[in-house]
């Protein structure tokens, strides 16, 4: 490969390496650099604010000057906005506005900066770079493996020592951190840009709006070329030169990585710490359920949701979560059992394991429903049993209230007088209300779902009452015995 050839495939490779021969070289430019301008947002669903911060070269001094820019937060999207909106403030100007504060920055802060992004680029997070290490691993697993629950519940010895064993897993930390790097939330618009202004006129750019620890990758633009970099030594620089209380600057400095790598753990290893919360609370009724059935997933928690937990939601009662099956079963439906918990035991096992059954043959016997659970064997389908029935009393209230909500409260009123009889199918999010004679009420219904012998668009729907989702609305159709969608 000739030489010039190699010299235009290398300069990608750098953020900053383009505009000067070497990193080694940096100390020398201290006195090159002339001004840095940083500029990090943070926009919630309520609040907004943003820090404007220069630091100029005064004859080898760095002075440091901040002010406070007022921004809107208009559906996460920040706005920058001054006191009168149709001039917003010059984020260049040199003057200072009554209220600035101003410091001195060591000049080793501003090099550290220069010296990142004259690193080699990054094209993927690197453990030791994010300072995740098995000191760093073995330093945060006793309180990581304190909150790994949802809900942030405290964990039993014994889930705790199966968490801390994971959690400084290096390999495993190795294969989920690409995760962690990439997750996104709402209520959270974060942005920081840089600029690096140099005596001879040259710049260099650096943006993020990404979320999480260190907010990687960055994206660079210097000397014409543009490049991304995962470089957290870029976040750690800029964070040193940010001010305390700047807007993101703890994010910057890593905050938040252990609860994020908590966070992106496995499903598999969550449902296995889960498995051993149930088993040392509520072994005993485990093992009961374990002579009829396979059990898939079980949980001890204060979870709530449609069909379970207290209504009104009230804290400190929890509930016995257990997904279990029959081999005679569907490969995709199971039984989501709930138990409550009074007085330290789990209240309808003996309800259940006596009659359970009547409530799987509802939905094994009903031929339409089990021509679509044989058709989709990916989709997961849940039979509700909730204590003692199916269609528990918090279901049937909100239930209620979705049906007069459609001005059908005759269905209401069917389900009500049969509520011991029918069972709850909570079919790939959708729900669908079973009577043994075969027929169903559509209640929760994606139209986008494609699961029986009509267009899942010809079922009409409106917000749900309560525990609306995004994607599922509340119905009130029929769908006839033979598994026809009634008009």
């Amino acid at each position: 490969m000739d030489r010039s050839r190699r010299a235009r495939l290398a300069g990608p490779a750098f953020c900053f390496l383009t505009l000067f021969a070497h990193a080694a070289l940096t100390q020398s430019l201290s006195s090159e650099v002339e001004r840095i301008e940083l500029s990090p947002a943070w926009a919630g669903s309520e609040k907004a604010a943003r820090s404007v911060v220069t630091i100029t070269n005064d004859q080898g001094v760095f002075k440091r000057s901040w002010n406070p820019t007022t921004i809107s937060a208009d559906y996460n999207q920040l706005q920058i906005i001054g006191s009168d909106p149709d001039h917003p403030p010059d984020l260049h100007a040199r003057e200072q506005e009554p209220g600035f504060s101003q410091d001195i920055v060591n000049t080793r802060e501003v090099m550290a900066l220069v010296r990142a992004l004259s690193a080699p680029t990054m094209s993927s997070p690197s453990l030791s770079n994010l300072g995740i290490t098995p000191a760093w691993l073995a330093d945060h697993a006793g309180d990581a493996a304190k909150h790994f629950g949802t809900l942030g519940e405290p964990n039993d010895r014994g889930q705790q020592e199966f968490f801390r064993k994971s959690f400084t897993d290096l390999a495993l930390i190795q294969r989920i951190i690409p995760n962690v790097v990439r997750a996104s939330w709402t209520d959270d618009a974060v942005w920081v840009h840089i600029v690096l202004r140099f005596k001879n006129g040259t710049t260099i750019s650096a943006e993020s709006e990404n979320q999480p620890a260190f907010m990687l990758p960055w994206t660079c633009q210097a000397n014409g070329k543009t490049t991304r970099t995962y470089n957290a030594d870029i976040s750690r620089a800029i964070a040193n030169l940010l001010p305390i209380g700047a807007v993101n600057r703890e994010r910057l400095q890593g905050e938040g990585l252990e609860d994020q790598v908590v966070f992106e753990m496995p499903g598999a290893l969550r449902g296995e710490w889960q498995r051993i919360g149930a088993e040392d609370i509520a072994g005993d009724a485990l093992a009961r359920l374990r002579h009829n059935y396979t059990i898939r997933r079980s949980e001890v928690s204060e979870h709530i949701g449609l069909q379970f937990g207290p209504d009104p939601p009230k804290p400190g009662v929890e509930i016995l979560q257990a997904d279990v099956r029959r081999s005679s079963f569907p490969t995709n439906l199971v039984v989501a059992t709930v138990f409550p918990f009074e007085g330290g035991d789990a209240i309808g096992i003996d309800t259940f394991l006596q009659e359970g059954q009547r409530y799987e043959r509802i939905v094994l016997d009903n031929p339409w429903i089990m021509v679509s659970l044989k058709k989709h064997p990916d989709l997961g389908a849940w039979l509700i049993f909730v204590k003692d029935v199916s269609m528990s009393e918090k279901a049937m209230r909100i239930f209620a209230a979705d049906m007069h909500a459609h001005g059908r409260d005759d269905l209401a009123q069917e389900v009500s007088a049969h509520r011991a009889e029918i069972a709850d199918l909570s079919y790939y999010g959708d729900e669908v209300i079973l009577f043994p004679d075969h027929h169903a009420i559509l209640w929760r219904w994606d139209p986008n779902r494609e699961l029986f012998g009509w267009p899942a668009s010809e079922v009409k729907t409106q917000q749900c009452t309560d525990y609306p989702t995004l994607d599922v609305g509340c119905a009130a159709a029929v769908v006839s015995t033979d598994g026809k969608l009634e008009r």
